[in-house]
């Protein structure tokens, strides 16, 4: 075949071309190429040691510099044997083409993985919501992201998709604001209502009574009078503090004769 015989040609041409300076010189390149690759690779990993990148990042990176030298070295090498470097070049083109074709979906998990890893909207032990799924971030991985759910749940997202929708991070700042709604009869004391909810707030250890604690009337329903109640806590305390208050206004209300009202249809008969 031609192919076979441009080859066999080519080698050909390579060995006759070869000599005893020729071998020595390839020999002493190969030698001094790998020593220096050895040293840049180590002052690279020094050079990211000192830096605040994520530790598989940081793998990717010096991986990428390593096979540069390496193709660098290799180049050179066959230069010196008589190959045309471009033919070297192109070939590692086309190989690169067919590979990224072959591996579109992964690369684009990678792609998405060096991006969550660069920008960082999380870091593992932040509670996130994304793609329809709530969970603690365990590992941020190249190819996915693991995410633990509250009911112990190991839920493992592509970081393609994950990097292409929104992600709302929970666990980013000290402080939330914690917002419970409580209905009451239209019957009842709002103003008397009101005072049990301050009461239950002011009486919470959780609630950060430095900041402003909001309660209002919200919303006149159909068959309740919403009041809000917006307050900070802790993240650590957020669900907490909603249970509790939830359970101590729920207490207080029955004591005190505040009705919670359910939805309800009144249908009035006329006798003609």
């Amino acid at each position: 075949m031609p192919e076979t015989t441009e080859a066999t040609n080519m080698l050909t041409d390579v060995l006759t071309k070869l000599n005893l300076q020729s071998i020595v010189g390839i020999i002493l390149t190969i030698m001094i190429g790998l020593i220096a690759i050895k040293y840049i690779m180590k002052l690279v990993v020094k050079i990211f040691e000192r830096t605040k990148l994520n530790e598989t990042l940081e793998k990717i990176i010096v991986s990428v510099i390593k096979f540069a030298l390496y193709f660098v070295l290799v180049t050179t090498v066959a230069d010196m044997l008589g190959l045309p470097p471009a033919s070297l070049i192109t070939l590692a083109g086309t190989l690169g083409v067919a590979f990224s074709l072959a591996m579109q979906d992964s690369l684009s998990n990678i792609a998405g993985g060096i991006l969550i890893m660069s920008t960082t909207p999380f870091k593992p032990g932040d509670f996130i919501e994304a793609c329809g799924i709530s969970g603690t971030v365990d590992q941020i991985g190249l190819i996915h992201t693991a995410l633990n759910t509250v009911d112990n749940k190991r839920i493992f997202v592509p970081n393609g998709t994950l990097s292409k929708n929104t992600i709302v991070n929970y666990s980013a700042e000290e402080l939330r604001q914690l917002e419970i709604m409580f209905p009451i009869g239209y019957g009842c004391d709002t103003r008397k209502a009101k005072s049990i909810i301050e009461e239950m707030v002011n009486n919470c250890d959780f609630v950060k009574h430095d900041r402003n604690v909001f309660i209002r009337v919200w919303n006149l329903g159909e068959s309740s009078v919403d009041i809000i109640v917006r307050c900070w806590v802790a993240k650590a305390d957020y669900f907490e503090t909603k249970c509790h208050l939830l359970e101590e206004v729920k207490y207080a209300f029955d004591e005190r004769g505040i009705t919670i009202p359910y939805n309800q249809l009144d249908v009035h008969i006329n006798n003609n």
